[in-house]
């Protein structure tokens, strides 16, 4: 995957290496279905993604690098409290992590994030934070092509109360709600794009912003589950609770 250096923020920069986009082969077209992070424990690569896209799509999924990257390995599955099936509509934690039996050939094009880049304590109705991820996108293309469909987008966002009528059990030591903004930034190019669905954004990051002498870093807080529109809401589960549960 080519990234494209238009940032002046080196962090930026390695955002973009932080996060795959995560494809499926649907009939003889690639077909992007969601985003994920990597993350290094100790020793150990994980790939962190949603419980859905592994529950719907399986041993199909893979990462466009030189090659069509296959993640194996063993999946664990952070489950939620009220004992749902993880990956089902009700599951408001879904978040699994595959710890990667060979990540050698992701390293070319990729960058695992370490413990230093994660933020695990409480923030503040303050702060600012950073949606990223790859929204939905569908369309014949060659083989050869594949890569260029994937757009990162960025979307600047405050954290809001938990909604009093949500219909689904979210659990506020583990989600963060954040306020949904209808225009992201393609993150290579710096142009603003509107957005109307955040299909495919689910599995992204949301990344805390801090100030650090006069100039902005980010933290990984947390991964993005899902996004309601209606609401203007996107949920993050916390990548303290995450981290937590690595081997």
């Amino acid at each position: 995957m080519k990234h494209v250096n238009n940032s002046n923020n080196k962090q930026l920069d390695l955002i973009l290496r932080y996060i795959p986009p995560i494809y499926k082969i649907n009939g003889s077209r690639p077909e992007l279905i969601g985003s994920g992070i990597l993350v290094k424990k100790n020793n150990n690569c994980y790939l962190v993604t949603t419980s859905h896209i592994i529950k719907e799509h399986g041993e199909n999924i893979y990462i466009p690098t030189n090659t069509e990257y296959a993640p194996s390995g063993i999946a664990t599955v952070i489950k939620s409290p009220n004992s749902v099936i993880p990956g089902s509509d009700v599951d408001t934690i879904d978040i699994t992590a595959i710890k990667l039996e060979n990540p050698e050939p992701l390293e070319q094009d990729y960058t695992f994030l370490s413990k230093e880049n994660i933020f695990f304590h409480e923030h503040s109705m303050e702060d600012k934070f950073m949606i990223t991820g790859y929204p939905y996108r569908k369309g014949k293309v060659k083989s050869s092509e594949k890569k260029a469909q994937s757009i990162l987008l960025s979307y600047l966002t405050t954290p809001i109360k938990f909604p009093k009528d949500s219909e689904k059990l979210y659990f506020p030591d583990v989600h963060i709600p954040l306020k949904i903004q209808k225009r992201g930034v393609n993150i290579e190019t710096k142009e603003k794009i509107l957005v109307p669905e955040f299909q495919g954004v689910s599995g992204g990051g949301s990344w805390l912003i801090k100030m650090e002498n006069g100039n902005p870093n980010y933290y990984l807080s947390g991964i993005n589950i899902e996004g309601n529109r209606n609401k203007s809401v996107i949920y993050t589960v916390k990548m303290s609770v995450i981290y937590e549960k690595l081997d």
